[in-house]
């Protein structure tokens, strides 16, 4: 679906945030991380995935259909932004307990 201005409704909900070139901030209501623009996938999550196949960047790119800049950038993003999201980690392995939708991620660290 496109919005009048040519955007479509994943990029209008997308807010870029400095310095980020590819990671945006999506409204969500509890969630705080950073997304990989353009993809619905957190930047935890592109990292987990990464690390849970063993993959390199160049893989993780490939396999994602990514540039190596938007891996290594999320990956920067994961280790400056631990806390938040290992709080992020435990909030949806509580919700996933009380029987959330949200599913119980494995730590990626």
């Amino acid at each position: 679906m496109v919005e009048n201005n040519g955007d479509t409704l994943e990029e209008a909900r997308e807010t870029p945030v400095e310095p980020w070139k590819h990671l945006v901030r999506r409204r969500h209501p509890w969630r705080k991380q950073l997304y990989v623009k353009g993809r619905n996938m957190t930047a935890r999550q592109l990292v987990g995935a990464m690390k849970a196949d063993k993959r390199s960047e160049d893989e993780t790119a490939a396999d994602f259909g990514l540039s190596v800049e938007a891996v290594r950038e999320a990956l920067a993003y994961f280790e400056q932004n631990k806390e938040l999201v290992d709080a992020e980690i435990e909030m949806e392995r509580t919700m996933h307990q009380q029987g959330g939708v949200a599913r119980g991620p494995q730590s990626v660290s």
